[in-house]
């Protein structure tokens, strides 16, 4: 067993046969989308698993999400949401990397 695999396997909570076929087809996805982005010269952004669970850390079903969406901006929820959360270096759940991407942006126009 390759070294790699081992730490992969440290890393996952709950080592079942799907979480695991999961991870690993995360992990490759996210390799490829990574490879694609850089390849167009594209800006890779991500909000893991979605918006919601991101600003709110909360799972919305999908029936749902226009109500919430609605309410989060009714209520200014934009606010109350962490910057750590939107600032992400590596991909995790509810969190982005938004921040990093935009500020990139910001300091060019500065």
């Amino acid at each position: 067993m390759s070294l790699q695999l081992i730490l992969l396997l440290k890393q996952i909570k709950h080592v079942n046969r799907t979480g695991f076929i999961s991870k690993i087809r995360l992990i490759i996805f996210l390799k490829k989308v990574r490879q694609y982005c850089a390849e167009q010269k594209y800006d890779f952004v991500w909000f893991c698993k979605d918006i919601e669970r991101v600003y709110t850390g909360k799972k919305v079903n999908a029936v749902d999400k226009k109500k919430k969406s609605e309410e989060f901006k009714k209520k200014k929820q934009i606010s109350e949401v962490k910057v750590d959360k939107l600032s992400a270096a590596e991909y995790q759940e509810n969190t982005s990397n938004i921040l990093r991407i935009l500020e990139q942006y910001l300091d060019m126009k500065r």
